[in-house]
């Protein structure tokens, strides 16, 4: 709206001075007319054709004075239309340049945040005896069991059923299903998941996944376990890494809720480690 509002001020200031430039132009040749008037008249008598001369003269220098004036007033207007257009190419490179470097500083800003999360994860994973492949969580999909993960990475990279999946929160699933460059991942999530697990205070349970909140289905001495302590993967599981990190015991009563570290919305790199 405002640009459309400038054309149409600048267009109607050209019609201004188009019309202001006919009026001189007409009073110009009205000027020159009298001059030649004026000379014949003079002319015929000997005695005024010196002062013919004279008025002439005057009338000439007059009438160039006013076209050397009006040539540099228009000559004026087109430099200053000209600039105009200069300096509208000018602004619109500049505004290019302006996105482009908007751009780049949000992509620098996205490769510094993807790199910081990376060293998280290369951090998390070196405190484990294990074998890792780092990749991305491609998707997350929900049906009424849970949330399965696809990651691009399978069996070229090493990927195995039953291998531990972990950010650098701790433990998010495990693989079972490997194709040759991408693999799926049940999710902490999902209510078919199920593996041993230990609490902080060294007691031994199932835990089970679920899409509102994992519980722990079994446990031998609940009695023991107190709530805000931490739940860690157990060595009794035969394809699982054990001592990572799942969460915290949320709340006791019926089931033992379990809080887990990560949210998996949140998730872009992911680490899968083996057993050696």
């Amino acid at each position: 709206m405002i640009l459309f509002e400038n054309r149409t001020k600048r267009s109607s200031n050209v019609n201004f001075y188009r019309k202001v430039l006919l009026v001189c132009k007409k009073f110009l040749i009205v000027l020159i007319l009298v001059a030649l008037l004026v000379n014949y008249l003079l002319s015929k008598n000997a005695s005024s054709r010196s002062l013919s001369i004279d008025i002439s003269g005057t009338l000439h220098k007059a009438v160039n004075s006013s076209f050397d004036y009006f040539g540099n007033f228009w000559s004026n207007i087109i430099g200053y239309f000209g600039d105009v257009k200069t300096l509208k190419l000018e602004n619109q490179k500049l505004s290019q340049k302006v996105l482009q470097l908007t751009q780049e500083i949000n992509d620098l800003s996205v490769i510094q945040d993807q790199n910081q999360e990376l060293r998280k994860l290369l951090n998390f994973i070196s405190g484990y005896k294990a074998q890792s492949i780092t990749a991305q969580l491609i998707s997350i999909t929900t049906n009424p069991e849970g949330q399965y993960g696809l990651i691009n990475c399978g069996k070229k990279h090493s990927v195995s059923l039953g291998d531990t999946v972990v950010c650098d929160q701790g433990f998010i699933g495990k693989i079972i299903q490997v194709g040759d460059y991408y693999s799926k991942v049940l999710l902490i999530t999902n209510s078919k998941l199920r593996i041993p697990v230990r609490s902080s205070s060294g007691q031994k349970g199932i835990l089970k996944g679920d899409p509102d909140q994992p519980y722990i289905s079994y446990i031998a001495r609940p009695d023991k376990v107190n709530t805000d302590e931490l739940l860690f993967t157990s060595l009794d599981s035969a394809n699982l890494i054990a001592d990572i990190p799942i969460g915290r015991i949320a709340h006791m009563s019926n089931k033992v809720l379990v809080k887990p570290n990560t949210k998996l919305e949140d998730l872009r790199f992911i680490s899968v480690l083996k057993k050696p």
